[in-house]
């Protein structure tokens, strides 16, 4: 969304890294949708509001994606394990301790799925608030309820909360984890770093 005003649009192609500009600067005005309830004054505060919005949704959709895929990274270093009957029983125990406290991260983030399948009521998870701000004003033609805005001040203060913990599990506790395996002899797994080579000792 832009606000109503002129605006200039110019038209270039890159390649091999070399802009050459095609053509343009082009002026255009644009005007306001057809039946906006947003009186002018306003306007500049709502797609404020989207802009935040847009900042904590993609910073929310990363922070899931990354989840995800240390997930996917720590079942694969318990399977590992599993086969290496030789590695020293507190690497299961530390990789099981990570799994917990990523799944409780990711209940915080995404909601208990456990509930949800029981037709439980559940609070939302922080994803949920962010899609119910995006899906409800976005797209309209009226500014954010207030109900719009108190649910993103909950997700924000939520994720602000949940990202410092994230960010220690997934970036310092996870990968020393995985140095440890290797340290081990552990077969390597998937989100590991390379090999050592030649091998120490």
């Amino acid at each position: 969304m832009a606000l109503p005003g002129s605006y200039t649009v110019s038209l270039s192609r890159r390649v091999d890294g070399e802009v050459t500009e095609l053509a343009g600067p082009v002026p255009f005005e644009i005007a306001p949708m057809g039946g906006s309830a947003i009186p002018p004054q306003d306007r500049a505060a709502v797609l404020a509001f989207q802009r935040q919005t847009g900042e904590l949704l993609r910073a929310v959709s990363g922070t899931q994606r990354v989840a995800g895929a240390a997930m996917a990274r720590i079942s694969a270093m318990k399977q590992a394990l599993d086969r290496w009957p030789s590695a020293d029983a507190s690497l299961r125990q530390e990789a099981r301790a990570l799994e917990l406290r990523l799944l409780d991260l990711q209940e915080t983030l995404n909601g208990s799925r456990t509930r949800a399948s029981r037709a439980e009521p559940e609070m939302p998870g922080i994803v949920a608030r962010v899609n119910q701000v995006v899906r409800g004003h976005w797209n309209g033609l009226h500014g954010p309820t207030q109900t719009h805005r108190e649910q993103y001040r909950i997700a924000n203060d939520a994720f602000t909360v949940l990202y410092p913990d994230m960010s220690q599990l997934i970036e310092t506790d996870l990968p020393a984890l995985e140095a440890r395996l290797e340290a081990a002899g552990v077969p390597w797994t998937t989100g590991r770093a390379l090999p050592d080579w030649p091998p120490n000792g």
